[in-house]
């Protein structure tokens, strides 16, 4: 392969600096990519390319062949020879070269004469913080955005406008623009010092009025338009009406003549005004100002005409009138205050009181004994004479006889007591049977059977004593269960009631007391009751205990409550169930068996079921310890044990 080093000639560097020196000595060693050389006997210049290790005419009598296509691709130099095609790189942030039609960088200010078009826009790259695009930013005096017929869309959250003067040609500024129906409530200007919003123009939360606040008072004035009649409201408070555009607003202080103006009494009340200022002068007494029938205003007489039937004047502005009198017109015809008297009187209340012989004293005149019904359009005499017919028709109130049954709605009794005789002749001691009222309870609505003469009944409320005993024939029902009470002081009580239950059972009693000590009633299921003689219990017996037990506990940890002390416990056997809640659920139940043998203790431990990886140990204080496994989607390990011991 030619090697231009090896002819002497002037070579360039890949700085393109020039240097004459004999290429057989100084550049036959290691030549870089791009290392440039001119052979001096050919007038030919040549380009070293490291990738393929060979030199490249790039100069002289046929040393390019063609230009080569455009390479994306960056290069130090921006030029590069490949098989006598000379190529030209992308420029970028760093190296040289031409503009591709690809994203590319560029360094360096560069300076465009005319205008520039960037159809796709102008942005900067995004990076993880804020960032900013200037225009404008350093050398510019006037920035024009947008010609004069053009649309300018400023989009974002926030636009700032940090101008000294803001000049806008638009007459009529539009805000809320594209807002959904019923949307403009709170469009307006907001003034802001010391980042806080102090004064603003905006519209009302109901846009029916125009709100204003200056930055240095309280108070916001609200502009309120109508068809007819605008108001003005001052902090809410106050409501100024002009009623038409060319009205001016009259002050609260100020000295100032109303045409034609008509105040409304009902809503408006006139203080202060002196005699003197009153334009119609009241010339004779008890009169007043009034408009006569032509409209004209003037002084008159109150007569009754002059007052409304609707006036309704206050009591309390007639005269005085005594406590409990009335008004009654006298022969004059004047209304005077007088006193009721006659059969009636009548209180500062109203209430009138009729004297007894108004009512009591009065003889029924036209009285005659009737009979029949009484009905609502009989009159008072009426309803007696019915009555007194009526009550002759019925046995005599006195001592009456009646010859067949009574039937009666609900009986009252005055007396203490009904008795019931075997004749009508008998003697007080033939009375066969007695009720006899208690002073404080009324007897039950229920009927009563008296098995003999010394019988008395019992109540189904009150305590009482039974003397004898009582036989039921059929079970009794006691809702409230068995009260057995201490039979020697008789204050202490032993009560027996039913839990609960889902359905009725019975319990039959053994036949006889027990004959051996410390037996206890057991039931057979069929509810027959008999004696089991009860085994004691040691005193280091465990019930049962649960224990929620660690995941792939590696050093021995106590088992909470599963202990037994030394002073008491000489041995214990504990059975112990195991449920591991992981992937794959393991149960198991273990038998534990301790021994105490003075300063020690020794275990061991069966198991039935799967393999828990459960282990026992116990310390020397009679403490068991456990480790465990580690389990597959482990969940929760719950342990429940019991166990019963021999003491010392």
């Amino acid at each position: 392969m030619f090697n231009p080093l090896l002819h002497s000639g002037i070579q360039f560097g890949p700085q393109g600096v020039p240097t004459v020196a004999d290429s057989t000595e100084r550049l036959a060693l290691s030549p870089v990519n791009g290392y440039t050389v001119l052979q001096r006997d050919t007038n030919i210049l040549y380009s070293y390319n490291s990738g393929t290790a060979t030199w490249y005419s790039i100069g002289g009598p046929g040393s390019i062949n063609s230009v080569g296509a455009f390479q994306n691709t960056s290069t130090p130099f921006g030029l590069s020879v490949l098989s006598g095609d000379i190529r030209l790189h992308a420029a970028d942030g760093t190296n040289a070269g031409g503009v591709s039609v690809l994203a590319q960088e560029f360094a360096g200010i560069k300076t465009f004469l005319a205008a520039v078009y960037a159809n796709g826009g102008v942005d900067v790259t995004a990076t993880a913080g804020t960032d900013t695009l200037n225009i404008g930013a350093t050398n510019a005096n006037v920035i024009n955005i947008g010609n004069s017929g053009a649309s300018v869309n400023l989009y974002g959250n926030t636009f700032y406008q940090e101008v000294t003067n803001l000049q806008v040609l638009d007459k009529l500024f539009t805000v809320n623009k594209n807002g959904a129906a019923a949307s403009g409530f709170g469009a307006g200007f907001e003034i802001e010092e010391n980042l806080i919003i102090t004064g603003y123009n905006k519209t009302s939360a109901d846009r029916a009025s125009w709100e204003f606040k200056a930055p240095n008072t309280s108070g916001i004035f609200s502009l309120t338009p109508s068809t007819f009649n605008p108001k003005l409201i001052a902090s809410g408070t106050a409501d100024i009406t002009l009623p038409a555009a060319t009205s001016s607003l009259a002050t609260l202080a100020l000295s100032e003549i109303f045409t034609n103006k008509t105040i409304d009494g009902d809503d408006n009340t006139i203080q202060d005004i002196g005699i003197a200022s009153l334009k119609t002068v009241l010339a004779d007494a008890n009169k007043a100002i009034v408009r006569n029938g032509a409209g004209a205003v003037t002084s008159a007489l109150i007569l009754n005409v002059n007052i409304d039937s609707a006036a309704a004047i206050d009591f309390s502005k007639f005269a005085a009138l005594t406590s409990g009198n009335i008004l009654v017109g006298n022969v004059s015809n004047v209304a005077t205050s007088v006193a009721m008297s006659g059969e009636a009187t009548l209180a500062n209340t109203g209430a009138l009181t009729l004297t007894n012989s108004a009512v009591i004293g009065k003889v029924l005149t036209g009285f005659l004994s009737g009979s029949g019904a009484l009905a609502a359009t009989d009159t008072i005499l009426q309803g007696f004479n019915k009555l007194d017919g009526n009550i002759g028709l019925k046995a005599n109130i006195a001592d009456p006889t009646f010859t067949t049954k009574i039937t009666t709605p609900d009986l009252y009794i005055s007396g203490e007591s009904i008795r019931f005789k075997s004749n009508a002749a008998g003697s007080g001691a033939d009375w066969m049977a007695t009720l006899t009222r208690d002073t404080a309870n009324m007897l039950a609505a229920a009927i009563i059977t008296l098995p003999r003469a010394t019988s008395t009944i019992s109540t189904t409320d009150l305590a009482e004593t039974f003397s004898a005993i009582k036989t039921f024939s059929v079970a009794p029902l006691l809702k409230a269960g068995i009260d057995i009470e201490d039979p020697g002081v008789g204050s202490n009580k032993v009560t027996l009631t039913a839990q609960t239950v889902s359905a009725s059972y019975s319990l039959a009693l053994p036949t006889a007391v027990a004959t051996v000590a410390s037996s206890a009633l057991i039931s057979d299921n069929s509810g027959n009751l008999s004696y089991a003689l009860v085994k004691a219990a040691s005193s280091g017996d465990l019930a049962e205990t649960s224990f929620s037990a660690a995941n792939n506990q590696a050093i021995a940890a106590d088992i909470t409550g599963l202990t037994f002390a030394n002073a008491t416990v000489r041995s214990f056997e504990a059975i112990c169930s195991v449920f591991v809640n992981a992937t794959a659920s393991l149960y198991a139940i273990y038998t534990v068996h301790g021994i105490q043998k003075g300063a020690s203790w020794e275990i061991s431990s069966a198991r039935v079921g799967d393999d828990a990886q459960i282990t026992f140990s116990i310390t020397s204080l009679g403490q068991v310890q456990y480790t465990s496994g580690n389990y597959a989607g482990f969940s929760a390990a719950t342990m429940k044990f019991r166990a019963i011991t021999t003491t010392v």
